[in-house]
């Protein structure tokens, strides 16, 4: 059966000592100090690291409107969104900057523009390494949160950042190796002439 969020903040107070929860809305304590530390939690512990699980590709919208700035066009960022990866041009990265809720770069009219991003994903598809690194946040801090649990700060922060190692470590193995350098913020043109090499090789990539 898939997780709920919950079920995930059931397991971490469980594992302090406290009690668990079925909603946020439920009066104890313990609800209340949920209701309030888990989203923001999970938002930034997916914001952190470029997590295979929570990546997703989308063509972008251009915006009619021309940016009054040193980029040629801006695009809407896709719904969802909590951090932006790369952007593409004919599967070629190339330079972008992120302001608001616009994406920019030198594209052309002409042009088809893919964004790889982390979104905010389901907890029914959260791999179980990504399920136990949000536990271990919450309980590091729900034991600031709730007083009576306090001495539990220092245990739980150090299983944290193993824990955030780890997870990382098997993320990393959900895709083959590559490194996709860009630097700058050069043209399209510019970039399409570049190429990525095969980590650990000096062979381009075909």
């Amino acid at each position: 059966m898939a997780l709920s969020a919950f079920d995930i903040c059931s397991n971490a107070l469980v594992q302090i000592g406290a009690s668990a929860i079925t909603d946020f809305e439920g009066g104890s304590e313990e609800s209340e100090v949920c209701s309030y530390l888990y989203q923001p939690t999970v938002d930034n512990w997916m914001s952190m690291y470029p997590w295979r699980f929570a990546t997703r590709q989308k063509q972008l919208s251009r915006l009619s409107d021309e940016p009054d700035m040193m980029w040629d066009a801006a695009y809407a960022q896709p719904d969802g969104m909590i951090t932006l990866q790369a952007v593409q041009v004919s599967d070629v990265n190339v330079p972008f900057d992120r302001f608001e809720n616009k994406i920019y770069c030198n594209a052309t009219s002409a042009d088809v523009v893919i964004a790889t991003y982390t979104y905010s994903i389901s907890e029914a598809y959260w791999p179980p390494y990504f399920v136990e690194l949000i536990e271990l946040a919450l309980m590091h801090k729900l034991s600031f949160a709730l007083p009576s649990k306090l001495d539990m700060k220092q245990l739980v922060k150090s299983d944290l950042e193993i824990q955030y190692r780890m997870a990382k470590a098997a993320d990393q193995r959900q895709q083959s190796s590559r490194v996709l350098p860009m630097s700058g913020r050069g043209s399209i043109i510019e970039a399409r002439r570049g190429d990525y090499r095969i980590a650990g090789t000096g062979r381009r990539s075909s």
